[in-house]
């Protein structure tokens, strides 16, 4: 990592910038997209089952569940491993996300041991912290990024559409979990169309290779996604393969996200 007063190109600040946003939209959704993981075989050949009519009608009502919810957080832990010429390397994740449905507003983090990545929404908008607010003694500022997000499209009413759109979805019965009755459903999203969904969302470009399994499990208590488990396998022909597995525990309560100090756009960040 360059030191305080080692300057970086412009190119190089504007890549390391882009692939964190990336990895984080990955991870967070910015909303939910990691939500939208599930598990089918790659390539054109569609050997999914048809849905159960039963997991349909779950899905369906979580439509009207979510519908009027005021807010909610997103409790986020897991790990992501890759595997490369016969060495492995793990790195642990934890983060959180807080999302105010009336306000429209969002705050995230995604951390591990060595890093962490943090992001707010309003409305459609996304900011990051600027760079140089990361060293000690230079002040908290943060500016708009050019990454727009649907707001409709990035909160678990979006994603929960979106997802039945691509997927198949099957009746897992039900569990005592979660201090109720859970019922289990589980998807299998069609991987080509799950990666333009991500996309879209920007959570995803063109480096980054389509998923060749996905698998994801959500289990719902009164008709509302309260804990999501999504593992996600990316294999590729020039690096390494890496494995995702992240639990999503949710809880609906009503949150107030406050701004913070914003500049107008990352030229006028606080200089080092």
């Amino acid at each position: 990592m360059p030191s305080a007063n080692t300057p970086q190109s412009e190119s190089a600040e504007s890549d390391q910038t882009q692939w964190r946003r990336r990895r984080f939209l990955e991870k967070t959704g910015v909303a939910v997209s990691s939500l939208a993981t599930a598990s089918s075989l790659a390539g054109c050949l569609d050997r999914r089952e048809p849905s159960d009519s039963s997991a349909i009608e779950a899905i369906e009502a979580t439509f009207d569940a979510l519908d009027d919810i005021e807010g909610y957080a997103v409790e986020i832990g897991g790990s992501v491993e890759a595997r490369a010429s016969g060495e492995t390397s793990t790195t642990v994740l934890d983060g959180e996300q807080r999302i105010d449905e009336t306000a429209r507003r969002s705050h995230a983090f995604v951390e591990t041991t060595t890093n962490r990545d943090e992001q707010y929404l309003d409305d459609e908008t996304l900011y990051e912290r600027c760079d140089s607010s990361r060293y000690t003694n230079v002040d908290e500022v943060w500016y708009p990024t050019e990454t727009k997000v649907d707001w409709a499209k990035a909160t678990l009413l979006g994603s929960q559409q979106s997802l039945l759109e691509i997927s198949e979805v099957y009746d897992r019965g039900t569990e005592d979990r979660f201090g109720g009755e859970a019922r289990v459903v589980e998807f299998a999203v069609n991987p080509e169309k799950y990666d333009r969904y991500q996309r879209r969302l920007g959570g995803a470009d063109e480096n980054t290779p389509t998923p060749d399994t996905v698998s994801l499990t959500q289990w719902l208590v009164e008709d509302r996604p309260v804990r999501v488990r999504t593992e996600v396998e990316r294999g590729s022909s020039f690096g390494p393969t890496v494995e995702e597995d992240i639990r999503y525990d949710v809880t609906y309560e009503p949150v107030s996200i406050e701004l913070p100090d914003i500049v107008e756009d990352e030229d006028a960040c606080p200089e080092i």
